[in-house]
């Protein structure tokens, strides 16, 4: 089983690594034609109601493939032409060039009328939503629907029946892609597009996953509040790091240095900087807080008594020197562990992916173990991070990573989610970054850039 969400997940990561959706297209629409034929002996003829996405693109596939099986087949789009998405145009121009009857039917009036002379010798297809239906039913959809549920044809829904909660497409055979979906009619039959290899790589997707849009109306703050509890006597740097890399994502980012200066980090102009002990209020509007890069060791003590006194529920991004056994196993709220190589160790485990999903089980905890290939897991899921460079050895792009996971947490991502957003977003920059010469600041600002370009292609 899948949810849909995880499903556009996998298919955007599929993309992204080279599997394009048409080829996905393709052998969803060869697998569904195979799956209709293979079932019903002597059919006379095959209609697909269809709407303008991509649901209709893979019932279009499969008219072609059982086109010399069948007396006949056609299509019927509600909606019109100038709607279609690309991948539904492609489709349907090589459909028409083959002479498979298309139809644009806005209202749904040809398609209700050749679907009352169906019968039992005939199959219809429903191509009208798939995974991509948003809202409620309205017309023509809904009159659409109950005609196809009357018919005496053997109906079939493409990757799951179109319909909400008050109606839906009542099939006798649901061929559905790479995983059930939860809604299912009829019978229930899995295709593989292809998919499973990419199903534990982080991706695009998994940016997009996590990624809540901003509110237009919305004011400052709503978008997240990170607390970055780091900084010490001698550095100063991390925080700043993780500080600006959370203000990719989060409204306001907040300084407050357990044991250093804060006139040290007022440097910087869009930084807000306490001592953690007179930050107390600030502290409190956090909606994720990252704990320990540059801090003194000396002050975990104290830092972990206010946190744990003060901001027990709110979700923590824990690195550097906060990755002690007693520190972790004591903070109370949910946390993700950003361990390399010797702090996992360090927390009495070895930098493996069993390493790491065994941490993740003793501190309750996700884990993101950094390496050359980044794991992140929360001790029953194991996603895994092939991006990045050698450069990203640098020192500071670390911190980064834990300001980025921290956004992602700030504007409302679950901590797995955010994990993986911020591990494959992170990587992924630093191989647009020149190889020799990389700086965290570079990385800050190339992270900037690529979200923004993940985020304008897709709207969900």
């Amino acid at each position: 089983m899948i949810t849909v969400e995880e499903m556009r997940r996998l298919e955007k990561n599929a993309s992204f690594y080279g599997l394009s959706e048409e080829t996905m297209m393709e052998l969803a629409g060869k697998g569904l034609a195979y799956e209709v034929l293979n079932r019903r002996e002597g059919i006379s003829s095959v209609v697909l109601i269809g709407g303008t996405g991509n649901n209709a693109g893979d019932g279009i596939v499969a008219l072609r493939y059982m086109m010399p099986f069948v007396d006949s087949v056609e299509a019927y789009i509600i909606g019109s032409r100038k709607n279609l998405s690309e991948l539904l145009k492609k489709q349907i121009r090589i459909a028409e060039k083959l002479g498979i009857p298309v139809f644009f039917d806005r209202y749904g009036e040809k398609a209700i009328r050749r679907i009352k002379r169906l019968s039992n010798r005939d199959v219809l297809l429903d191509g009208l939503f798939g995974i991509g239906l948003k809202g409620k039913l309205g017309e023509p959809y809904v009159s659409l629907i109950r005609a196809m549920n009357a018919s005496k044809a053997y109906k079939v829904a493409i990757d799951v029946p179109s319909g909400d909660d008050r109606i839906s497409f009542e099939a006798d055979l649901t061929v559905t892609f790479h995983d059930a979906k939860g809604k299912v009619s009829g019978d229930l039959s899995i295709v593989d597009i292809g998919l499973k290899p990419f199903s534990k790589l982080t991706g695009p997707g998994d940016v997009l996953l996590a990624y809540k849009r901003r509110d237009p109306l919305g004011h400052k703050g709503k978008h997240g509040v990170v607390s970055v509890v780091a900084g010490g006597r001698r550095y100063v740097g991390a925080a700043i790091l993780s500080s600006q890399a959370a203000s990719i994502l989060a409204d306001l980012s907040f300084i407050l240095t357990p044991t250093g200066d804060p006139k040290e980090f007022r440097k910087y102009p869009e930084i807000i900087a306490e001592r953690l002990s007179d930050g107390i209020d600030l502290l409190k509007k956090s909606n994720a807080i990252v704990v320990g890069p540059g801090m003194d060791e000396d002050a975990l003590e104290d830092t972990l008594k206010i946190l744990n006194e003060n901001v027990p529920e709110v979700p923590k991004v824990v690195d550097a020197t906060a990755l002690r056994k007693e520190f972790v196993k004591k903070l109370k709220g949910p946390k993700i562990l950003t361990p390399h190589a010797g702090e996992i160790r360090r927390l009495g485990f070895e930098p493996t992916p069993e390493g790491a999903s065994m941490a993740a089980i003793e501190y309750d905890a996700v884990v993101v173990l950094k390496g050359h290939v980044d794991y992140i897991t929360d001790g029953k899921n194991m996603l895994k991070n092939p991006r990045g460079k050698p450069s990203m050895t640098v020192g500071g792009t670390g911190d980064v990573l834990t300001g980025i996971i921290a956004g992602f947490l700030a504007r409302g991502a679950m901590p797995f989610r955010a994990a993986a957003a911020g591990a494959f977003l992170n990587a992924y920059a630093s191989e647009r970054l020149p190889d020799e010469g990389l700086k965290p600041t570079m990385l800050i600002e190339e992270i900037t850039r690529v979200l923004n370009e993940i985020v304008s292609w897709s709207s969900y």
